[in-house]
């Protein structure tokens, strides 16, 4: 991870271990902007802190909830495709995509991105650093590469092959989750829900219930939706296919449309891995102590429960500048 560099994924400046109290420091890009997405239990919807739009209702109105124009929401969009772009051509599924794990930047010329946060749970198919690369259209469709069967992640985010048990493509789930992420940019819920608790519920709604979207919706938008959230993986869109769909277009003039192809990194030397953490001896922590947050290492098998709130259980985090 910390070989990985983009504007749009946040970095990994440093690994600190500290073998006297058993935890590891990572030093972390850090993004002011906050997060996409926040909830308002209140009014039981996402809003956006960064929104330029209200987001309706009358709940929402005595609220002053704001929600993304389409066209701010396809700048953001673009963004946060290009991170994955760059994720998924080094072998890398993110597992997790949802708004709380996307933060917001301010560009040099005023325009907004989004950086993708928290690889807590992401999968590195180390195996295919190794084989002739596929374009990204056919790696989301492919039946032997980016193949896992552990599901990750937060259930509302889990894309319909996920639910079903089994082998699926781990690029095409993170596809699946931009997706819901987008609806809830511009709609403030959740595509596919069912009762707070109620996971057998929602399975059965992310599985078979039809997507519907509301009337104001541009055709554009519901196009781009509708691909995003395609239940077969083999119809859904691509990588590809998304960054060149007309709705992305959208974005303001000077945005990423036109952003060029990033270049693929060589798997990391042996010496590279070796190096990747640094004693704690070399280093003087000075931070606030509402930064630091302690947590010990777990063994594998006490790996966090699916659906809640993935965090890193191995890692002490701080954040510079």
């Amino acid at each position: 991870m910390k070989k990985l560099k983009h504007e749009d994924i946040v970095s990994l400046h440093e690994v600190i271990d500290d073998e006297s109290s058993d935890q590891l420091f990572l030093v972390l890009e850090y993004v002011p902007g906050g997060v996409l997405l926040e909830w308002d239990e209140d009014c039981s919807q996402f809003f956006a802190p960064h929104g330029d739009r209200p987001a309706g209702d009358a709940c929402n109105a005595s609220h002053r909830l704001m929600l993304y124009s389409e066209a701010l929401a396809a700048e953001l969009v673009l963004s946060m495709l290009h991170g994955l772009e760059y994720l998924h051509m080094h072998h890398f599924a993110h597992r997790d995509i949802k708004p709380q794990n996307c933060l917001v930047a301010t560009n040099p010329d005023g325009g907004h991105s989004v950086k993708i946060a928290d690889f807590g749970v992401a999968h590195h198919f180390d195996e295919e650093d190794h084989l002739k690369p596929k374009p990204l259209k056919e790696l989301s469709r492919s039946k032997s590469r980016g193949q896992v069967t552990r599901t990750e992640g937060t259930y509302a985010f889990w894309a319909p092959e996920m639910c079903e048990g089994g082998a699926f493509n781990a690029y095409s789930a993170d596809v699946w989750a931009v997706g819901v992420c987008v609806f809830a940019m511009l709609f403030g819920a959740l595509p596919f829900s069912a009762e707070k608790g109620d996971s057998a519920g929602l399975f059965e709604a992310i599985q078979t219930r039809d997507l519907l979207l509301p009337e104001d919706c541009s055709p554009d938008a519901a196009s781009f939706l509708r691909g995003m959230l395609s239940k077969d993986p083999s119809s859904r869109l691509s990588l590809t296919e998304a960054l060149e769909h007309p709705w992305l277009h959208s974005a303001p003039p000077g945005g990423k449309a036109q952003k060029s192809h990033p270049v693929v990194l060589p798997p990391p030397t042996t010496e590279e891995v070796a190096s990747a953490v640094s004693p704690i001896e070399r280093f003087i922590v000075h931070s606030p102590s509402s930064m630091l947050q302690p947590m010990k290492r777990k063994s594998s098998s006490e790996a966090h429960l699916h659906g809640a709130d993935p965090k890193p259980h191995s890692q002490k985090a701080c954040a510079v500048m």
